[in-house]
């Protein structure tokens, strides 16, 4: 069995210890005897070496005066070593200090951080009230404009059509007409005029929108198109005044036909 393999090898081992040890016994004898004779061979070794260690001790007390020096120089080397240390530590010391100045300026800055990007939606958002209201107000002052301008280029077709009328019947009053004609031409390039600048005007508006409708975008706020709301507003008034149009036109339609069968009664 295993117990018995073990108690066999330990059994062996023992045997081979005290093998061992009888020939360690044995040297230690025989170097005994060598000792002994070694003993006898430099009996006369040990007066030379009382006169050599003489000399030594000469020789050591020139060594320990130069220890003596040396300990002070140690000592000072000592003392320099405890400043570096000291000096060591204040570093460190300040290391950690600045290490948690840094870490506290770095929440800091997180905060102002998030603080200024929510400031600046706001900001955004404002501007996007600012902007929404200058664009339609624009665009409400074009939208007149545009329409300013259809009733002049209607007039002026009336005016020519007079003015044609009052050349053909030598009419008094063609120089007025005349003055009217020129006059709502120089009205019509004012107009024009007006026009075109508030054309620009809504262009640049959609162009320094931009940044803002991005910024509103990526927030997760995104914002109408302003140009679209603006056509929306002003489809919903040509519908009013395509509406009121119509009725005066169903009006005076009326009112021709009361005329016409007033002429066929009177005849």
């Amino acid at each position: 069995t295993a117990y018995a393999a073990g108690r066999q090898r330990n059994e062996q081992d023992l045997l081979e210890n005290a093998d061992r040890q009888g020939a360690l016994l044995q040297t230690i004898a025989d170097a005994l005897a060598e000792l002994d004779g070694l003993g006898r061979q430099r009996q006369d070794l040990v007066t030379e070496r009382i006169s050599s260690a003489q000399k030594e001790m000469k020789r050591k007390g020139r060594v320990d005066a130069t220890l003596a020096a040396c300990q002070e120089y140690e000592e000072a080397l000592q003392k320099e070593l405890e400043k570096c240390n000291a000096c060591l530590a204040a570093i460190d010391a300040t290391q950690t200090y600045f290490t948690d100045v840094a870490a506290g300026v770095e929440c800091k800055l997180g905060e102002c951080t998030k603080a200024l990007h929510e400031l600046l939606m706001v900001e955004h958002r404002r501007v996007h009230g600012v902007m929404r209201r200058y664009y339609l107000t624009v665009g409400d002052l074009l939208y007149r404009k545009e329409q300013r301008l259809k009733e002049l280029d209607r007039w002026i077709r009336s005016n020519a059509l007079a003015l044609e009328f009052a050349a053909e019947t030598l009419d008094p009053d063609e120089k007025l007409y005349m003055a009217q004609h020129e006059d709502g031409s120089k009205r019509r390039l004012q107009v024009v005029s007006k026009i075109e600048v508030l054309t620009e005007k809504l262009a640049l508006a959609d162009e320094e929108f931009l940044p803002t409708s991005v910024a509103l975008h990526s927030e997760g706020s995104p914002v109408p198109d302003l140009s679209i709301e603006l056509a929306a507003v002003n489809r919903e008034r040509r519908g009013k005044a395509l509406a009121h149009r119509q009725q005066f036109q169903a009006e005076d339609v009326q009112q021709v036909q009361g005329e016409e069968e007033g002429l066929h009664f009177i005849e």
